[in-house]
């Protein structure tokens, strides 16, 4: 089969909008045989309508129409809307010229309540009451079809009432018998006005009503007869066809995306654009130049990405922190505008060397290769002393003038390579500090060269000879029986009484002593060159 061409379409459209305008409010009326026709004296007869006339009226006197209709609705077709019309015609005859005459329908009370509602009570078991009144025991049951108030102001010809969808369903369904009448209780015949039913105001005088037989003949005095409207419904869904913006296909939602009045199912361009639907690429957002800059066949009008999304992350690749690989929640830790999923530096890169700032050993001074000579996790680039700091007084161990002695001012008195703290002979007089100390100089002068020397010459001069070095002179000891090389008779010397200009020096002070010997001779030595 052929699919139908857009101008077959419209055209379908077109003649279902016309077969609207034609049948858009059926009217189906209740038959003759199923009209009602008031009689004055009450008779049911045989037909579906039963009603009665009050006739117990003085000269002048409004007479009171007390009634509900019984009718079948056999002949209903179909219908998903309809309203039942009660009409009352203007009267023939003598009631015209009635002073202060008024046809149709009129409330007597403050407010009259309207009940329509199926029965299952078969019309002809209708009976009459006393004094004319018709009763009908079936009216308190079955289900309403709708309720309506009549008010005084609403006096006229007619009673319209739309039906609900109970109704509907019952005039689908077939169901036979409706009532129309007033309050839900049940009619008696030995009440008068108990039956709370709509009312109309029929004439006035005393002139009895003629011809209001149950057979119609067109010459009644009062006509009261029933319709219902019915809506089609071409397409069924539901919704009449006069109010249906699609007639052709069932649009229960009743959308029209581009407002043209034409509903989505049967608008052969949804959106409005121009383009139809099989081809749009956004058949539901008007995209009327159909761009499409990610080439997806999806238009930049309705495509969440019309930039595209390479790493199907769900984010637009114009906006997304990484492109490339999938980062959904666009986290960023250090906020560089690269997505912790493909940043190198998720943390940051402070210093731009390529290292991330967690893990970079110089995280604000670039060091791209991460050199640490002396291991302390600092990087040499941002390292104080990137070659170690043994003594731990911040100067780098290469230019450390005292490395494995404290030494933070760096003081070098005699500015050799050795910093005063560590400088065995800080003034540089080529005597050593201890030598110096031991024989009455001063460390920090470097002109008491001479000085000290004289001073140990006469030491030297005047000192006894101390081989084992214990303090002991060797001629005390060899008096007093010890040993000259060794210090195990040392205790010899706490028999004697030994009286010292200088103490005692001790190996190292000797070693300290023949060095500083060795120095001030070659001070002698460069002052007798000089002199020279």
């Amino acid at each position: 089969m052929r699919s139908l061409t857009h101008a077959s379409i419209y055209l379908l459209i077109f003649l279902c909008s016309f077969y609207s305008s034609l049948v858009s409010a059926e009217v189906s009326i209740v038959g003759s045989y199923d009209r009602g026709y008031f009689a004055a004296n009450g008779f049911a007869g045989n037909g579906y309508f039963v009603g009665s006339v009050k006739d117990f009226y003085g000269p002048n006197q409004p007479s009171e129409l007390r009634n509900w209709f019984v009718f079948n609705t056999n002949l209903i077709r179909t219908a998903t809307a309809a309203t039942l019309n009660i009409y009352l015609p203007p009267q023939a005859g003598s009631l015209q010229n009635c002073p202060n005459h008024e046809d149709g329908y009129a409330s007597q009370d403050v407010t009259e309540r309207i009940t329509i509602r199926h029965v299952s009570t078969d019309p002809a078991l209708l009976t009459i009451g006393f004094g004319g009144i018709g009763t009908f025991n079936d009216l308190g049951t079955g289900t309403i079809y709708r309720e309506a108030n009549i008010f005084p102001s609403d006096m006229g010809s007619v009673i319209a009432i739309p039906l609900n969808q109970d109704a509907i369903e019952s005039l689908n369904l077939h169901e036979p018998l409706w009532a129309v009448g007033g309050s839900i209780s049940t009619l008696s015949g030995s009440s008068g006005d108990n039956e709370g039913l709509f009312r109309g105001s029929v004439g006035c005088g005393v002139q009895p009503y003629i011809n209001d037989s149950i057979i119609g003949n067109g010459a009644d005095g009062i006509v009261a007869y029933l319709e219902i409207v019915e809506e089609p419904d071409f397409d069924n869904d539901g919704i009449a066809d006069a109010s249906d913006n699609c007639l052709i296909a069932p649009n229960l939602s009743q959308n029209d995306i581009d407002n043209d009045g034409t509903g989505d199912e049967c608008d052969l361009d949804k959106d409005g654009d121009g383009s139809s639907n099989g081809v749009d690429n956004c058949p539901e957002i008007a995209n009327s130049n159909q761009s499409d800059l990610d080439g997806d066949n999806i238009g930049d009008a309705c495509d969440l990405f019309p930039n595209g999304d390479t790493d199907n992350d769900g984010i637009d690749e114009i906006l997304d922190n990484c492109p490339l690989i999938s980062n959904p929640s666009q986290s960023d830790l250090d906020f560089d505008g690269v997505g912790d999923a493909c940043d190198t530096t998720p943390n940051g890169d402070t210093d731009n060397d390529s290292i991330d700032n967690n893990i970079d050993n110089c995280p604000l001074l670039a060091n791209i290769d991460q050199v640490d000579t002396d291991s302390d996790s600092v990087g040499d680039a941002c390292d104080l002393t990137p070659n170690g700091d043994s003594d731990n007084d911040g100067i780098d161990e290469f230019t450390d003038n005292c490395p494995t002695i404290a030494n933070p001012l760096q003081l070098n008195a005699d500015n050799d390579l050795f910093g005063d703290l560590c400088d065995p002979d800080i003034d540089g007089d080529s005597v050593l500090n201890l030598t110096e100390e031991k024989f009455g100089g001063n460390k920090m002068d470097a002109n008491d060269a001479e000085s000290v020397l004289n001073n140990i010459e006469n030491y030297v001069a005047t000192t006894p000879l101390d081989i084992d070095n214990d303090g002991v002179p060797d001629d005390y000891e060899t008096a007093a029986g010890g040993d000259t090389t060794s210090s195990t008779f040392e205790f010899v010397l706490s028999m004697l009484t030994v009286n010292k200009q200088v103490p005692a020096m001790g190996g190292i002070g000797l070693l300290a002593l023949g060095l500083s010997m060795l120095g001030l001779g070659a001070v002698r030595l460069r002052k007798k060159i000089n002199y020279k």
